[in-house]
Formats: C-alpha cells, sequence, structure tokens
C-alpha cells in the first residue's frame, strides 16, 4: 500500500542518479500523494516531472491530469481545463481518454449539455481500448442526457454500459442511476 512505500520512495527519488529509478519513484509518489488526496505534493511531484526533459511521455501525461483534477477540485478550472487540453492534444493513451472524460464532466457541471455528449462521443470513438473511462463517459453521457430531459437515451445508454462493461465499478454505477430514474 501506499503508506507502506512512499518513505522508500521519497528515500529513493532523494539518492538516485539513475534516471529511470527516478522516473519509477516520482511515479509511484504521484500515485500515492494523488490517493492520500494531498494536492500539494500532487503538484509539487508533477512540477518536478514535467521539468525534467527526459521524462517519460507516460509519466507526464499522468501528472498534467493528476494535477489537473488537482486544479478543477480547488476551483481553478482554467487551469485543470489548460492542462487536460494539454494531454488530449499531445498524448493518445489512457491518460489522453481520462483528460477528455474530466473535460466532458467540466462541461456537464457548466451545464453545456451537448458539448458534453460531443466530448463523451469523442472519448467513445478515440478511447475505445480504455475501458474505464469509456464507461465513466458512457455514465456520464447517461447523466447529460438525462439533465437535458431525453430520458428515453439516458435509459438506453446506462442499460447499454449494464450489458456491455464488466468493471463493477462502472457498471454498479450505471445500475444506480437506473434505479434512481425508474423511482421517479
Amino acid at each position: 500500500t501506499c503508506s507502506e512505500i512512499l518513505g522508500y520512495l521519497e528515500k529513493i527519488e532523494g539518492i538516485t542518479k539513475n534516471r529511470d529509478t527516478r522516473h519509477k519513484a516520482w511515479g509511484g509518489m504521484l500515485k500515492c500523494y494523488d490517493e492520500a488526496n494531498d494536492a500539494v505534493k500532487v503538484r509539487d511531484i508533477a512540477r518536478r516531472i514535467l521539468n525534467e526533459l527526459s521524462t517519460p511521455d507516460d509519466l507526464k501525461a499522468e501528472a498534467l491530469v493528476k494535477s489537473g483534477k488537482w486544479d478543477v477540485a480547488d476551483g481553478n478550472i482554467e487551469a485543470g481545463k489548460a492542462k487536460f487540453d494539454e494531454v488530449v492534444s499531445k498524448y493518445n493513451n489512457q491518460f489522453a481518454a481520462e483528460a477528455k472524460y474530466r473535460l466532458a464532466k467540466i462541461l456537464f457541471s457548466a451545464q453545456k449539455y451537448q458539448e458534453c455528449q460531443d466530448a463523451c462521443y469523442e472519448v467513445l470513438d478515440n478511447y475505445a481500448a480504455y475501458d474505464r473511462w469509456l464507461g465513466k463517459s458512457m455514465n456520464l453521457l447517461g447523466d447529460s442526457y438525462l439533465a437535458a430531459g431525453d430520458e428515453f437515451n439516458a435509459k438506453a445508454t446506462w442499460q447499454s454500459v449494464i450489458e456491455s462493461f464488466t468493471l463493477t465499478e462502472i457498471t454498479d454505477e450505471a445500475r444506480a442511476k437506473l434505479a434512481t430514474l425508474k423511482k421517479k
């Protein structure tokens, strides 16, 4: 668990001369700080990751997404959007899928339902290999349909998630949304 390994990662990062080892330590620290909800440390390690030219692209993308997530959580929506946009424009990986999903969530929160739906469809069209973000985007798509007054497509979307996905986190969310809608 993170609580058990974080101290070791921090020590390794401080003493290693090996670039790959440092990058692995940073990746672990980034995940652990994020898991611990420590926005300050997420941003600090993300800055270090992004400032080193030799950092692998996947780690850069992850750092941008995680720090952008905390920007949004702290109310700095524009800073978060800029980081998510950068990831989507530069990378084609799981972090780009997550960034596009997070951009769709921002649009949903701003009650820009059609734009949210378009962003969700971009995840479906461009990042189909990443089940978690595909499923989360489908569930958000259903939310957007419902918020726009289209119960039929909301139901159909969540039913499709239940029938098509195997990730429990995703299908449980769709089942809960569908059950809430049926109670109305």
